[in-house]
């Protein structure tokens, strides 16, 4: 047994500093001062000698065996704490909360500083530091001290563009000096000569008929007319009253609180066995990523001792069985084959593009292929730009560097299929894009990215079978193509990949036609499975009248007879020694309660502490949402008015962008319209009131010259002057003689732009488009402090490394010399022991 234990132990050993260690003596050991006696003689162990001390000595250096040993000892420091194991040292840091978890409201990808995902200070935001900046006219970000003060300082950044002043002849003069100067060189002096014109009335005012084209030129505006009301340009922006379908209405989807997905599988390199009820993908409101890895939140279900004879015969029985088992005539019979997992996600996504170009070429060439609804005949031209636009968006937006973070956490999950990991990114894609606000040009070009995407997904190898196909090793499912020509054709192709994540999903497809051409597929995809299913037990039930099989059995069970009489000598006495500790562990998902169990056996002499740090992978794929969110045009908004106003902008842009929807109509004229503006402002020419006559320069016309001239005396010697309000800026031109009424038309143009942002950040720069734009609902950090700093990363095992680097982290293993001493079939641990047992036995003699 002893042997046994040391033979384990020595194994186990690495040599490390070498440290001497000099065991402590008993306690009250006898001296050896003054014992020298000449008349004395003493007696040790039938030898006589003349004194006590030549007698130890003698037997000390003649008569004793001295034995040297060396022994190890595992060093772990932390700071100026010492422990006895690293899970000991972990422990500690959690009990003693050294890391804490924050939140922060700025991506912490865009500002990791290494690759321990350390964040800088500038991607730390609390709640409190958030506020709401406004755009003003001069696309200037203001911030008010309230929301309220802020928007109406971004209003009067407009309307303190209205220009007031003066108006003659349908004449606009910015200050009275200059319409009097006006007045006075028309009107005064010796010969006054008027000429006599056409007029036309607009409202209760004559305008001469060019000063009335141009006026009416400027009040005519586009409109456009939708569920009985008329925008038109000007009004646009006020969405207050506007009525929507509810049709339109059904395209705002309310989500409740959302959970998040996450990725769960075994760590490789952990030797127990991991099970997943419900499978690798996992949806909760809960972090699972950081609720399984706290040992806390598992259960220990049952605990069970064996012999170490069991285990032996169950070791020698499981590895008979593995290397029998290994002899598969059907291995890599139905293997296939994608593109590598590549250093990107645009560099593996370009590896499927030009998979599929070469199958379309290919298609295209033989003129025997339509798949789907449509002919589906593209080059790779197209694809490639498909791809480049693609990254362009993404970096455009600021999306390609936590794509490439979620790539790189992919790599380590074995268990995943590579076509899976790359629908996890797209799903991942579509939820960033949700999240920001895309044009439409860029959403065109995500959209056509994913058709591409999702098509070359379901690409095949045959590998060496290739020659039986007609596409030279590679092809596509004609079924599979319908499915995403289908969801392309509906407006559904984003709706694919929540099919791909979970087909439960089917259910709540609003498209029949998506709907049945993904049944399709999936009955297909069944048929060809029990196909596979069906021929691998044939194979199977083969493997066994084959002869070279049959006879390795036989030799296999010769060997295993002779091992279970050695077993069956040496149970009872090996048994007695503790062979294996098995454990069984479990942990309940949240919400919903699937468990994940973890089974694990260990050796007595390699007994380690459970760990579910050590055991599973854990990959986040989307964030819960804690608040009700609504969902519309693939994008969130967290109220309800937020996803309402952005459904009337589009149902308003929309109508404006299409030609055949625009009519024109002047602002003077609101019942009259036409789809041309010149066939307009003719129509209006010919219905308005119109006369020969000499006008005043105040709006007022008379048949002769002279009763002109006197009534343009008698207004301006009472100053009775046209007061008007003019607007003119981006493209809106409002005048009117009321200011109130300008005023309001003003503030109905103007499209308020708010974002919430860092105060730091506004404090900064005064440029809104500058300004990032901070999520509502944050996301975690690990943080500690150490020598007046704070220390801040987006994952804890980053945090505790670099919490151990700076702490002075060591774990050495320091070789301990050590002595014993054998004399008289006894054995003494330290020389202190030896000289006690000497002295004791000292006889005189005379």
């Amino acid at each position: 047994m002893k042997k046994l234990l040391l033979t384990l132990a020595s194994v186990m050993l690495i040599t490390s500093t070498s440290v001497s260690v000099v065991s402590c003596g008993t306690k009250n050991v006898p001296t050896l001062e003054n014992w020298e006696d000449d008349n004395i003689k003493y007696e040790l162990f039938g030898e006589t000698f003349d004194s006590k001390i030549a007698a130890v000595e003698y037997f000390v250096s003649k008569k004793t065996t001295v034995n040297k040993s060396e022994n190890y000892k595992n060093e772990i420091i932390l700071g100026n704490k010492d422990f006895t194991s690293i899970s000991g040292m972990l422990n500690h840091i959690e009990s003693e909360s050294s890391i804490t978890k924050v939140k922060t409201y700025k991506d912490p990808k865009m500002y990791l500083t290494d690759s321990l995902g350390s964040i800088s200070a500038d991607g730390v935001v609390n709640k409190e530091d958030i506020v709401n900046a406004y755009k003003d006219s001069n696309g200037n970000a203001v911030y008010s001290g309230s929301d309220e003060k802020s928007k109406i300082d971004v209003l009067n950044s407009y309307t303190n563009k209205i220009q007031n002043g003066f108006e003659a002849d349908g004449k606009f003069f910015q200050s009275k000096e200059q319409l009097v100067a006006y007045y006075q060189n028309k009107f005064e002096g010796e010969k006054i000569k008027l000429s006599k014109k056409q007029y036309h009335k607009l409202g209760n005012f004559w305008y001469e008929k060019g000063v009335f084209e141009k006026s009416l030129e400027k009040s005519i505006v586009k409109s456009v007319e939708y569920n009985n009301q008329v925008i038109s340009e000007e009004n646009k922006f006020n969405l207050s009253g506007f009525k929507v379908k509810d049709s339109d209405l059904d395209k705002i989807l309310k989500l409740e609180k959302k959970p998040g997905m996450y990725y769960l599988e075994a760590d490789p390199n952990d030797d127990g066995t991991l099970q997943i009820e419900g499978g690798n993908y996992q949806k909760t409101t809960n972090n699972v990523s950081e609720l399984i890895k706290d040992k806390n939140n598992w259960t220990l279900i049952s605990k069970s001792t064996s012999g170490l004879a069991d285990e032996v015969f169950n070791t020698v029985s499981n590895n008979l069985v593995s290397a029998l088992g290994s002899m598969s005539y059907y291995d890599n019979m139905l293997s296939s084959s994608g593109g590598s997992l590549l250093n990107n996600f645009a560099s593996t996504v370009e590896v499927y593009f030009d998979k599929l170009a070469k199958f379309l070429e290919v298609s295209k060439n033989d003129s025997v292929v339509t798949y789907g609804m449509t002919n589906y005949l593209k080059n790779s031209s197209s694809l490639k730009k498909s791809s480049s636009g693609f990254k362009g968006v993404l970096e455009k937006y600021q999306l390609d560097q936590e794509i490439d973070a979620l790539w790189n956490g992919l790599a380590p999950m074995k268990e995943m299929e590579q076509n899976k990991k790359v629908i996890v990114v797209l799903y991942n894609i579509r939820e960033l894009l949700r999240s920001v606000d895309i044009s439409k040009p860029d959403a065109k070009i995500m959209e056509e990215f994913m058709y591409n995407s999702l098509l070359s997904l379901n690409i095949n190898f045959f590998g060496s079978d290739s020659k039986r196909t007609n596409h030279g090793e590679i092809e596509l499912s004609d079924k599979w193509v319908e499915v995403i020509e289908t969801a392309k054709a509906s407006g559904k192709i984003y709706e694919v990949l929540d099919l791909l994540m979970n087909p439960n999903n089917l259910s709540s497809v609003k498209s029949k036609g998506l709907a049945q051409t993904y049944n399709n597929y999936l009955k297909d995809a069944v048929i060809s499975l029990k196909d596979v299913q069906y021929w691998a037990k044939k194979i199977h039930d083969i493997r066994d009248t084959m002869n070279d099989v049959s006879e390795n059995f036989k030799k296999l069970t010769k060997k295993l007879k002779k091992a279970l009489v050695w077993v069956d000598l040496a149970i009872n006495l090996i048994n007695m020694i503790p062979g294996k500790t098995t454990e069984n562990w479990e942990f309940v998902i949240p919400d919903t309660k699937n468990k994940v169990t973890y089974q694990r056996s260990s050796w007595f002499w390699d007994v380690k502490e459970f760990n579910p740090k050590n055991i599973v992978q854990t990959l986040e794929i989307s964030k819960p949402k804690d608040t009700i969110t609504y969902l519309y045009n693939e994008k969130y908004f967290t109220s309800y008015n937020d996803a309402l106003y952005r459904l009337k902008r589009d149902i308003i842009d929309d109508l404006f962008a299409d030609p055949s929807k625009v009519r024109y109509v002047s602002k003077y004229f609101e019942h009259m319209y036409n789809i041309d503006k010149n066939k307009l402002i003719s129509l209006l020419m010919q219905q308005t009131d119109k006369k020969n006559a000499y006008s005043d320069g105040f709006g007022e016309t008379f048949s002769n010259q002279s009763e002109a001239v006197n009534s343009a005396i008698r207004k301006i010697a009472s100053q009775k002057y046209i007061a008007v309000f003019k607007y003119d800026f981006q493209g809106n031109y409002i005048y009117g003689y009321d200011y109130n009424e300008v005023y309001d038309r003003v503030v109905e143009t103007v499209d308020l732009q708010g974002k919430a942002v860092e105060f730091t950040d506004y404090l900064s720069t005064n440029n809104f488009e500058k300004l990032e734009n901070v999520d509502n609902d944050g996301y975690d950090l690990y943080k500690f402090f150490f020598n007046g700093k704070n220390y801040y990363f987006d994952d804890y095992n980053g945090a505790i490394v670099k919490y151990m680097q700076l702490n002075d982290f060591r774990n050495s293993l320091i070789q301990i010399n050590a002595s014993t001493y054998e004399l008289n079939g006894i054995i003494f641990y330290n020389i202190n022991q030896l000289t006690d047992y000497l002295l004791n036995n000292v006889k005189e003699v005379a």
